[in-house]
């Protein structure tokens, strides 16, 4: 039997978001696809904790944001030899990523904190201090994985 989501998606009250800081992560879903204006590759990938959604994020494959794209693969666990790679692949993989609250159409939202303070653009191959426990309900455990 199927659940019934009654969130009504057009009142912006509905949704909110966890609270900015450092999460242990895990990719929940990846895709490619090719930017509209500069038709270069990159990966949309969704993070949750606990269980939890927690934000997207764009790994550029080409382009200005190769560098930082390369950065988040790395920290995902990537190998710095790999050559190909399928968005299916990242699925699965953990790491630890910095968030702050970004504005976008007079919602807020998460986002990566590329500037966060010893990270490689917002993400952590190991613990960080700080790191936020958010449990599957939205409280705190330990480390989910």
């Amino acid at each position: 039997m199927a659940k019934l989501n009654h969130t009504n998606y057009t009142d912006p009250s509905e949704f909110t978001h966890l609270p900015p800081g450092i999460y242990a992560v895990e990719v929940k879903a990846a895709e490619e696809k090719v930017g509209k204006t500069s038709g270069n590759a990159y990966f949309q990938v969704q993070f949750t904790t606990g269980g939890q959604f927690l934000c997207f994020d764009t790994l550029m494959l080409e382009g200005n944001g190769l560098n930082m794209g390369l950065a988040k693969l790395y920290a995902l666990g990537i190998p710095r030899d790999c050559e190909e790679i399928l968005a299916a692949e990242l699925i699965g993989r953990t790491c630890w990523v910095s968030t702050k609250v970004d504005t976008f159409r007079d919602q807020e939202k998460l986002v990566v904190d590329i500037g966060a303070k010893d990270s490689k653009v917002g993400y952590f191959t190991e613990k960080p201090a700080g790191v936020i426990e958010a449990a599957a309900d939205g409280g705190a455990e330990d480390t989910p994985f």
